[in-house]
Order: structure tokens, then sequence, then C-alpha cells
């Protein structure tokens, strides 16, 4: 019997630039990949992906602070745009461990 996985995503602000993320919520079957999308209006130096399970605090993922940068760790890749104004966070082979809330927080260059 597959699980299915559910992601939330909750985009976090600090200081004047509030980031786009997309798509608010979402349910997949055990192994299918989740790409989760986060866009600022403006070009920021860094961009950070977390995870926070229910109940507990926001854990650390990745941060990424170079155009076009990709930073792989394990089924989780996260990957800057050329333009650094948005990112994509891939997780590949989801399992329902990976059911969390994921959110990004940017920093206005």
């Amino acid at each position: 019997l597959e699980e299915s996985v559910r992601i939330w995503i909750n985009p976090i602000e600090f200081g004047p630039t509030k980031p786009e993320q997309t798509p608010p919520s979402l349910s997949v079957r055990e192994g299918e990949n989740i790409t989760l999308h986060c866009k600022s209006s403006s070009t920021v130096s860094t961009l950070v992906w977390y995870r926070q399970d229910f109940g507990k605090e926001p854990v650390f993922l990745m941060m990424l602070t170079r155009a076009k940068e990709v930073k792989p760790q394990g089924r989780v890749t996260a990957q800057f745009g050329d333009k650094r104004k948005n990112s994509s966070l891939l997780i590949e082979d989801s399992q329902p461990e990976d059911s969390a809330t994921y959110f990004c927080s940017v920093e206005a260059q």
C-alpha cells in the first residue's frame, strides 16, 4: 500500500523582501519527485531553504549565494536561478518522512 507525502509551503520574510512560494501545498504518492519554487521580486544575495516537521522548530536545509548554484544533498537538490531571483527545491523519490512544511527566506542584495 503506497503512502502519500504531504508538503506545505510557507515563505518567511527577513527585511523588506517577502518571497513567493509555489505550490502552497501538495500531496504526492510515495516515490514521486517533488519540486518547490521560491521567487523574489528583486535580486537577492542569499536564499535559504528550511524544513519544519509538525510541532517542531524549523531546520536549516541549504543556503544558496551564487547565481546558477546547484547544491545536492542526498535526495534533495536546491538550485539558484541565473538572476538570483528564484530557486527550486527538488525532492527525489519522496518518502512519507519527507512530509513537512518547507520554506525559503531571502536576504535582499
